[in-house]
């Protein structure tokens, strides 16, 4: 029902589509369920852990494993999807999904190691990250790319203004555990849409990551690692900064609160943005998006009040969907040059920015054994900074 209600709606605007709707909105449609389910408590997850008796510490060593694990774990993700395509990855990935809140649920009275969880974690991460980009890279529309991204950015951030305020509801009147069950329950009906249609990538493929050009591609790798580990910060590091610092009464009320309105602000130009994409105007909005965005970056670390707090949420998500939704038409024309090797490709990103990540929360555990944990995220802030200027490297198309 949800996917022909997408469908509907995106239709007549995609009368120039030669690829059959039905592949797009049933994509459409899964994501806005998902959105709103790990929206529910995505976000919360540090901030859980930590109220239920988790330092600090544990919690920076969660994230370490977490991506360590993903860095290898994308390899084998490219041949399981290369094996069973990129819908039924997605499936597999969100019943992990599913495993892994319910022992999230759990964690408190069954003392679940952390490490499994964050194994598990990336392990659903990691299919539905690469079998979601070779999905979507493959059935998009190579010169309305930027309206599709801007579509698909319109259904992310629905689910991302009704999940945080929703989530923040309820485990703030009620318990925190009510919002992983709520987010089991919405991850179950994503199942629908996907399990409704046929892959429209070929399975059964022979994936393999030899005979890969990887030095014509440097300048993607290093261009993605920053972006990912730039919005690694910007959402999971800085939400778990606030809710020490900023909010600790009402913390899941006040960010669920704050992340919304931050996520609304955005939804109102994402399919702009993307038309701006498409009218060759991406570059432009790229560079600015980026330099914006470092500059958001910097401030972080200043933030002492919740009003300041509300000011950087107000800017970051309209600045991130500047820079990002040109970025991401880049990188999707770039799977789409590799032929033959577009899960390598995609995969291989996936993997480089990870192990960033995994340096920069690693770095982050290793050194609250002898520092102030708030100081030292307060210096990742600064790092991550520099570290977003990267974005701009990515190789450019000029058709945007």
């Amino acid at each position: 029902m949800l996917n022909k209600i997408v469908h509907n709606l995106m239709q007549p605007r995609h009368f120039w589509r030669k690829v059959d709707m039905s592949e797009l909105s049933e994509l459409y449609a899964s994501m806005l369920i998902r959105s709103l389910a790990l929206s529910l408590i995505g976000l919360f997850v540090p901030i859980y852990l930590y109220k239920i008796g988790y330092s600090v510490q544990a919690i920076f060593g969660y994230f370490a494993v977490l991506f360590i694990a993903k860095t290898l774990l994308d390899i084998v993700s490219a041949f399981v999807i290369g094996r069973i395509g990129p819908k039924h990855a997605i499936a597999l990935s969100t019943i992990g999904n599913i495993i892994n809140l319910m022992m999230l649920l759990s964690i408190k009275e069954l003392h679940w190691p952390l490490a499994l969880l964050a194994i598990l974690s990336a392990s659903s991460l990691s299919l539905f990250f690469i079998a979601f980009h070779t999905d979507f890279s493959k059935i998009k529309h190579s010169e309305h790319g930027g309206k599709e991204l801007g579509y698909m950015a319109i259904i992310e951030r629905i689910g991302g203004v009704a999940g945080p305020l929703l989530g923040g509801v309820l485990a703030t009147f009620f318990d925190a555990r009510y919002t992983i069950v709520l987010a089991i329950v919405l991850l179950i009906g994503s199942l629908v849409p996907l399990l409704t249609s046929n892959e429209v990538v070929k399975v059964h493929q022979a994936v393999t990551f030899n005979g890969f050009t990887y030095k014509k591609h440097i300048r993607n790798f290093v261009s993605y690692a920053c972006h990912n580990t730039e919005n690694s910060v910007s959402v999971v590091m800085w939400t778990f900064f606030i809710a020490l610092t900023v909010f600790k009464l009402n913390t899941y009320a006040s960010i669920g609160a704050i992340t919304a309105l931050g996520t609304g602000i955005s939804l109102l130009i994402a399919k702009t943005i993307g038309t701006l994409v498409d009218n060759k105007h991406g570059n432009k909005l790229l560079n600015i998006g980026v330099f914006a965005n470092a500059l958001v970056m910097l401030a972080r670390p200043l933030i002492r009040t919740p009003l300041s707090a509300i000011g950087v949420n107000m800017i970051n998500d309209p600045v991130t969907i500047c820079y990002r939704m040109p970025f991401m038409k880049n990188f999707y024309d770039a799977a789409d040059n590799v032929s033959g090797y577009r899960i390598v490709f995609i995969a291989f990103s996936e993997s480089m920015s990870a192990l960033m990540r995994a340096f920069i929360w690693g770095g982050l555990f290793i050194s609250s054994f002898n520092y102030d944990p708030i100081s030292a995220i307060k210096v990742v802030f600064y790092i991550t900074a520099i570290i977003s200027l990267g974005i701009a490297l990515q190789p450019r198309d000029n058709r945007i």
